[in-house]
């Protein structure tokens, strides 16, 4: 909530409302507002739409923000987690850094997982993230990138065929080395993963949710 009122606690539990002042957000029946302070009102993220998030699932949520001038005539803008707020309190809810494309009513797809294994129900406005002006970076030559790898000292003896398909394996390597990662900086990372494991006759067991 972002406007200023005045609401007794009283009047508040009579009608089914509950206060979290820890987690910085009330509880009207079963969805969760957060409390926001009317600070960058214009650049928070949040949801146009009641959304239902499944447990276990990745889903696309439409969402949208005030018009800022401070954002001038840009259309790219960094979209990151907010550090206060109900979904900044749920550990299995997670935003990740995106860079967006919106248009001209300031609405854009945003994916939100939730890695909980309970449903979770977030309301219209929910403040889900905040923008902002996407920092320059110099983007380096594919070529340059290429000719600077790793595999420029590729050990031939650790490369076990026989001889007769070695020279055709090495010059398959050097023209693809780009996809190849020779030390663990090399390797991206995923935030989902989803493993099975093989419990024979046992029945499925369930955990809670971290």
């Amino acid at each position: 909530m972002n406007r200023i009122v005045i609401l007794g606690k009283d009047w508040l539990v009579q009608n089914g409302v509950r206060l979290y002042f820890d987690l910085g957000c009330l509880r009207i029946q079963k969805n969760y507002v957060p409390l926001e302070e009317d600070i960058h009102v214009a650049s928070i993220v949040r949801l146009t739409v009641n959304a239902v998030l499944k447990p276990q699932t990745i889903n696309v949520c439409p969402v949208g923000l005030k018009n800022n001038p401070s954002f001038g005539s840009t259309k790219l803008l960094e979209i990151s987690p907010v550090a206060s707020g109900y979904v900044s309190t749920e550990p299995g809810l997670m935003i990740s850094n995106t860079v967006v494309n919106f248009n001209k009513n300031r609405k854009f797809p945003l994916m939100i997982v939730n890695n909980t294994n309970k449903t979770v129900k977030l309301r219209r406005g929910c403040v889900v993230g905040k923008a902002s002006h996407v920092g320059e970076i110099n983007l380096v030559n594919v070529n340059q990138s290429q000719g600077t790898s790793g595999l420029e000292k590729l050990d031939e003896s650790e490369i076990s065929v026989p001889q007769e398909f070695k020279k055709d394996i090495l010059r398959m390597i050097r023209e693809n080395e780009d996809i190849f990662a020779t030390s663990d900086k090399d390797l991206g990372c995923t935030d989902t993963v989803q493993m099975t494991i093989d419990t024979g006759d046992h029945p499925p067991i369930k955990l809670k949710a971290l």
